[in-house]
């Protein structure tokens, strides 16, 4: 053989070998699928965990994992829903499920994963009836899910669920519909953190959770109110909620914007965020609850639009929390501005409730460009002073 086909061989031979370790190297990459359901055509069939009559893309033994969006218009569905799904260790991640009607008598899952990790799956609900849904579920973490029901009935919504891993950065926002139970976040063996649940409209027939579990922490969760949802008696309103009694208090924290609401109870907020409308007058309640554990929160009171006044005169007495307030907290005074005042509220527990009274009023004589309560600091203000002289300069030379 001579020295050039050698060399030629031994070339090729190199080029193989890397081609080969280099394929190695890639992640798998899995097929994205669309369904429109029923209108494609496509057919339910036995899930990965062998339950009938579901919808998802791919098939049983080969499911889709990621990148999915299965959209269901009417019909019935007796078995589970899944944007992605695997009965192994893989991770579902960025699959859509989207309902507009019919009935889907299980559950409803933007993407599960039997012992892998559910990131960033979402489901939205624009009608029709679930029993259960899920933006992740998974053995491993669950992070970044959300589900957002606009209109439909729905019995149970979690955010992200985890059974030994962390459910954390889940998300949901209720802006219509009627549903039993909310958890933005629930982890068995695992922590339930970061987790946030809006609540801009709706019926809420049961309780709301930030984040729940039931062997590790609840902490660091929002659950944010606004708007005019219909909460009912039975309601409870929990920042986080743990059954073997760890932490479910550090972090939480409750943002209320409505004025009327009443609920059951509430409890497990280190910090309670009332904003007032501009137009709030004395007299008016915020919440009323049948018990509220308000114990060591850090209240904060803020006007709705900090660039508009407000009338409230000097001693005018706000009910943040009427009926069951139960605990001192933390603080005793707060503050808030609007366009051209600053209030000092005092704050102080009577006959279990929750009163903020206004202690002083100052005028501020604000410009109407000023965003109140959001204005830039002097020391800000001289710091960005000094760094757009510096970038002015730089420029200057640059173009000698």
């Amino acid at each position: 053989m001579s020295m050039k086909k050698i060399i030629s061989f031994t070339v090729a031979a190199v080029v193989l070998v890397f081609c080969l370790a280099s394929a190695a190297l890639v992640p798998e990459v899995f097929a994205s699928e669309t369904i429109v359901f029923p209108d494609d055509g496509t057919k339910l069939q036995i899930d990965p965990f062998d339950n009938e009559n579901a919808l998802f893309p791919g098939t049983t033994s080969d499911p889709g994992l990621s990148n999915n969006s299965v959209t269901v218009n009417s019909g019935e569905i007796a078995g589970d829903v899944f944007g992605g799904v695997t009965n192994d260790d893989k991770n579902v991640e960025n699959n859509h499920v989207l309902i507009n009607g019919g009935r889907a008598t299980s559950s409803v899952y933007g993407g599960r994963s039997a012992n892998g990790a559910t990131v960033s799956n979402d489901v939205t609900i624009n009608g029709g009836v679930t029993l259960a849904i899920f933006g992740g579920h998974s053995g491993g973490s669950s992070t970044g899910n959300s589900v957002t029901v606009n209109s439909g009935v729905t019995a149970r919504i979690m955010g992200g669920r985890s059974t030994n891993g962390n459910a954390t950065l889940n998300n949901v926002l209720i802006d219509g519909g009627e549903i039993t139970e909310i958890m933005g976040g629930r982890s068995v063996n695992g922590d339930a953190t970061n987790n946030t649940v809006t609540i801009r409209g709706g019926k809420i027939d049961m309780d709301i959770f930030g984040g729940s579990s039931v062997y590790g922490a609840a902490t660091h969760n929002r659950v944010v109110l606004s708007g005019t949802p219909t909460l009912d008696s039975a309601t409870g309103i929990y920042g986080g909620d743990t059954s073997d009694g760890t932490d479910a208090f550090t972090g939480n924290t409750m943002v209320l914007s409505s004025v009327g609401l009443k609920v059951r109870e509430l409890a497990n907020f280190q910090y309670l965020e009332f904003i007032f409308p501009n137009d709030i007058k004395p007299g008016d309640t915020l919440l009323s609850a049948d018990n509220a554990k308000i114990g060591q929160a850090i209240v904060e009171v803020k006007f709705n639009d900090p660039h508009k006044p407000s009338s409230l005169p000097l001693g005018a007495v706000i009910t943040l929390i009427k009926g069951g307030a139960s605990g001192t907290p933390f603080n005793s005074t707060a503050a808030a501005g609007c366009s051209d005042y600053d209030y000092t509220f005092n704050l102080h527990v009577a006959d279990n409730n929750l009163y903020a009274t206004v202690a002083s009023v100052s005028s501020t004589h604000r410009s109407s460009g000023s965003s109140g309560c959001n204005a830039m600091s002097a020391g800000a203000a001289g710091m960005s002073a000094i760094i757009l002289a510096f970038w002015a300069k730089r420029k200057r030379l640059r173009t000698v």
